[in-house]
């Protein structure tokens, strides 16, 4: 009877978990819970919304009037502090700071929307202040910003302006690398390699939305992919930083992003996923709504992604602003081998605005805090959460439950029975107990420690199953969990510390062939190491060798 009750203990907790929520399939409503949140000091839209060290944190932005507001607000103790910046920042570019803190730029410089600026500073989300910044390459307003992994803060995009592609350094300020190949606004920049990004936006400065996508490189030619023949990206004017949509993991050498996109075809919903260089359509095992159940037009917006568990959230609101729709999507399943589940969420707009600022909080919680409701003069103030992890204990019982009792009892009326048929004719396999490790930090930190440490990576033909027989545990464990710690499928991972690894090689051995190099990092032949190379770097290994050498001459 010890199984049964091991058996219980199971299926107890899918069991409670059942009885506060009912499963939602792919492509189906559920309504969930809004909460409400203190209103801000000043209403704001134009400003950029972001969780910094567990605060949800507001900048600039333009106020009643439309006017721009030097100010900053964080919610801490169920209030709202106000903040006065150095400079009002509408329609600003952010970029979180390895150290924390946040570079702030630019931004619409006079009221009504119109003028750009110069001014830079850097807010610190510990002492809660700002700091004075050397000025940008030129005035910009609805430009990004984006840090690439050796440091390097890249600036593209402007509104109503001339748009170049530039580098910012906290110490001396912006400077011009080159001319943008064609002029942006609100444009994406994707690194996809240690000291390089790819720029992108379906938005021109003037606000344009037709003609080709041309994809600048930070370093080297721009270039087409035949997939925006197809797709169009989705352009939004809020100030979103670059974390908002990475799935990667810049320490390791894993360049990835996610990017809302329509069909040109007929508007139809997708996701485009960024890997280095390549872009590639984000597969789902349904197609992403386009309308409610009850027949409303859903248009999506920002996409918000979450490392920790593999999902991104698509945002949007339905007309008439009576609803506000999050789309879920499972891109770890694709990421594994296999499709994303997608599950549409809904909750009451009682704001009734159409471009509410919002940002993904840990566990599927998503703010909204200020933006409008279709008057720039009067933007609004107020804040609220949307709930989409599963509901908790206290919240209304869902009719399902009864069902869901009598199918778990009788789960475990017939898993004892086999239990204990096996258990008379079996002994428990070795390393049984070990087959369920702990997930999570120590499971990653024991891959690690085989794959790094001890340099699995460089045996060729090395599999997932291989790690798992290793460490006495399943491949489904060890794949969730790369998947989970470090944003990427078992060999993205792999590629990653090999790629790593030959460039050690190149840099220590300038004279090796390249043959050998690929053989000693693990690759199969050399032209999958070349692949992988140029797909991981955006360059050939020369080309990289090139840039290494131009490096070591300054």
């Amino acid at each position: 009877m010890k199984h049964v009750g091991a058996i219980w203990s199971v299926l107890l907790p899918v069991l409670a978990c059942g009885c506060f929520s009912a499963p939602v399939g792919a492509g189906h409503d559920r309504t969930v819970q809004v909460e409400q949140l203190p209103s801000l000091n000043i209403p704001r839209s134009g400003h950029a919304l972001l969780e910094i060290g567990g605060e949800l944190t507001v900048i600039g932005g333009h106020t009643t009037g439309f006017v721009p507001t030097a100010t900053a607000e964080y919610l801490k103790d169920g209030k709202w502090h106000l903040v006065e910046s150095l400079y009002p920042h509408d329609y600003a570019s952010v970029a979180k700071l390895p150290g924390g803190e946040v570079l702030v730029a630019g931004g619409m410089s006079e009221s009504f929307g119109k003028g750009r600026s110069l001014g830079a500073e850097v807010y610190n989300p510990v002492t809660h202040s700002f700091s004075p910044m050397p000025i940008l390459d030129r005035a910009r307003t609805r430009a990004s910003a984006a840090v690439l992994s050796d440091g390097t803060i890249v600036v593209s995009g402007n509104w109503y302006g001339e748009d170049d592609i530039a580098s910012y350094s906290t110490e001396k300020g912006g400077s011009r690398i080159k001319t943008a190949a064609q002029p942006r606004s609100n444009p994406y920049i994707l690194p996809c390699a240690t000291d390089n990004a790819l720029i992108l936006s379906p938005s021109g400065s003037h606000g344009e939305t037709d003609g080709p996508i041309l994809i600048d490189r930070f370093k080297g030619d721009p270039f087409c992919d035949s997939l925006f023949l197809e797709w169009r990206p989705v352009t939004f004017e809020a100030s979103y930083s670059q974390d908002c949509y990475s799935i990667g993991n810049d320490a390791l050498g894993a360049y990835a992003a996610l990017i809302p996109a329509t069909r040109i075809e007929d508007g139809q919903a997708g996701i485009i996923k960024q890997t280095g260089e390549n872009f590639s359509l984000l597969e789902t095992e349904t197609p992403i709504p386009m309308t409610s159940p009850e027949g409303e037009s859903i248009a999506w917006s920002v996409v918000h992604t979450d490392k920790a568990s593999g999902q991104a959230y698509l945002v949007s609101f339905a007309a008439g602003e009576e609803r506000i729709y999050v789309c879920r999507i499972g891109y770890g399943e694709v990421l594994r081998g296999g499709k994303a589940p997608v599950t549409l969420f809904s909750a009451d707009n009682y704001v009734h605005g159409w471009d509410l600022y919002n940002v993904l909080l840990p566990g599927g919680r998503i703010a909204f805090v200020g933006g409008n409701t279709g008057d720039n003069y009067n933007p609004v103030g107020k804040a609220f959460i949307i709930h989409t992890e599963p509901a908790r204990a206290g919240s209304a019982a869902v009719p399902l439950w009864p069902f869901l009792l009598l199918l778990a009892a009788g789960t475990v009326f017939g898993c004892s029975l086999a239990l204990r048929r096996r258990l008379s004719t079996s002994s428990p396999e070795p390393g049984y107990r070990d087959a369920v490790p702990s997930p999570g930090a120590d499971l990653s930190s024991r891959i690690a420690t085989l794959v790094e440490d001890r340099r699995l990576y460089l045996r060729k033909g090395l599999k997932v199953q291989d790690i798992a027989t290793e460490l006495a545990t399943n491949s489904t464990y060890v794949s969730a969990c790369i998947n989970g710690q470090w944003g990427m499928s078992f060999p993205e991972y792999l590629t990653s510390l090999r790629i790593r690894h030959a460039k050690e090689l190149i840099l220590q051995y300038p004279d090796k062939p390249m043959y050998q190099v690929a053989d000693e990092s693990g690759f199969a032949n050399e032209q999958s190491f070349y692949r992988s190379f140029k797909a991981l770097t955006g360059k050939t290994p020369s080309e990289w060798t090139q840039t290494q050498n131009v490096g070591e001459k300054e």
